[in-house]
């Protein structure tokens, strides 16, 4: 606890102040973070004063919007993309995350994150990462939703994934700051930028990139932001992208070649290194089958958009590079837990405290629009609890979506 204070001290001690963040340098603190490492009080000061990074046990967190979640956790649990003897990129017949714990938080009291954006209240979407984070190192979590006073044990995590694209955007820069200035150094993977570094990795500099995501997405600015801060990391000005989100109601192959249209429209577009796919309602496999037909099949009307494609285009999608960061961190690190066990889960959500003002709760007990997307930041007391997964915390439909989807994680839920 006295070290955590002493670094923040220190380092708020050179802090100038504007009228919304603290700055040092060229790294910001939003008001939340400055909390955090200042007041010793709170409760997520102890948090990140308590949390001891480097050792192999500890859960891995995957955070963000349920949809996106399920998903990644399903594709994590069941990955056999390298050879566990010599970590090779060949399959092995084995799980690649075997003997690990996945820490699915699901957040359903919050999402849609879209929503902030619309309201304007990005800085309280950049907070809610920040405290879900927070909530992933914890070693405890509340027993129900309605009793925040009563704590059950949980693990805390070794290596945290944010598996919503917004959280690239809006919470990921923050967490870095605060694991910086606290002296935590903690494994997060932004599920937006572990794709990034993926196409750079495989392409090299001059990319040109193209981003399969959502109208919402493409409205919130998130690739906007977080692509030119890759671009500057990997040292690629050069570097392009263009984003669209095709018609939800057809074909993928035929939402394929309306998004390689729009591309051939932008005026004398280079040829393509990668498609990323940032849309949980997308099949990649179909996605890739779909640029097979393009690449390979030889009709006239697809030569347009083939000769728009570079010879070693690809699809990157978000499980397959997750996996590959997530799997070399561990080996690299020593920090696989190395038992002889299939990989595990346990789920947990957020949901609505018990005493907000009558006219934030729905009928049935979640949180209004107009108070979700509206709240201010650093409120002393949190709007939201994270609690053990149960059906009531979910909604039918994305207990159907489990079922139906992410059989592997469905199976590990312990209702």
């Amino acid at each position: 606890m006295k070290k955590l204070t002493y670094i923040a001290l220190t380092v708020l001690a050179v802090f100038s102040v504007s009228c919304r963040n603290r700055v040092t340098g060229n790294r910001y603190m939003t008001p939340f973070v400055a909390r955090v490492l200042e007041d010793t009080a709170s409760y997520e000061h102890g948090v990140m004063a308590s949390y001891l990074p480097g050792g192999k046990t500890g859960s891995i967190a995957v955070v963000g919007e349920p949809e996106e979640t399920v998903l990644l956790t399903e594709a994590l649990l069941t990955s056999d993309r390298f050879d566990n003897i010599n970590g090779k990129p060949v399959s092995d017949g084995l799980p690649d995350f075997a003997g690990e714990v996945f820490a699915p938080i699901l957040d359903v009291a919050n999402a849609p994150y879209s929503g902030y954006v619309s309201a304007a209240n990005e800085d309280f979407l950049s907070e809610l990462s920040v405290r879900n984070f927070i909530a992933a190192l914890d070693t405890a979590c509340n027993l129900s939703s309605y009793d925040t006073d009563r704590l059950v044990h949980k693990s805390a995590a070794k290596m945290v994934i944010l598996s919503s694209s917004y959280a690239s955007a809006y919470g990921y820069y923050d967490i870095d700051t605060l694991c910086q200035l606290a002296g935590k150094p903690v494994a997060v993977i932004p599920v937006a930028q572990a794709m990034l570094d993926h196409a750079w990795e495989r392409h090299g500099n001059g990319l040109h990139l193209g981003v399969w995501t959502t109208s919402d997405v493409i409205g919130a600015g998130v690739w906007s932001t977080v692509f030119p801060r890759s671009a500057r990391e990997h040292g690629d000005p050069a570097a392009r992208y263009e984003a669209f989100s095709p018609d939800s109601s057809h074909t993928v192959l035929d939402r394929f070649l309306e998004f390689m249209r729009k591309y051939a429209s932008v005026g004398k577009p280079a040829r393509l290194s990668a498609l990323v796919l940032d849309d949980p309602s997308v099949s990649v496999d179909s996605l890739r089958a779909a640029v097979q037909s393009v690449m390979q099949v030889d009709r006239d009307r697809y030569i347009t958009y083939r000769n728009l494609l570079t010879d070693d285009f690809e699809v990157i999608d978000p499980a397959s590079s997750v996996a590959s960061v997530c799997y070399s961190y561990l080996r690299k690190t020593n920090r696989f837990t190395h038992k002889v066990a299939y990989p595990d889960a346990k789920l947990y959500a957020t949901a609505p405290v018990n005493g907000l003002p009558e006219s934030a709760y729905t009928p049935d007990g979640w949180l209004t629009d107009e108070f979700r997307y509206m709240r201010a930041v650093n409120l002393d007391e949190p709007s939201y609890s994270l609690v053990e997964l149960k059906d009531k915390y979910i909604t039918p439909e994305l207990l159907e979506m489990m079922l139906a989807v992410t059989p592997k994680l469905f199976a590990l839920y312990v209702r």
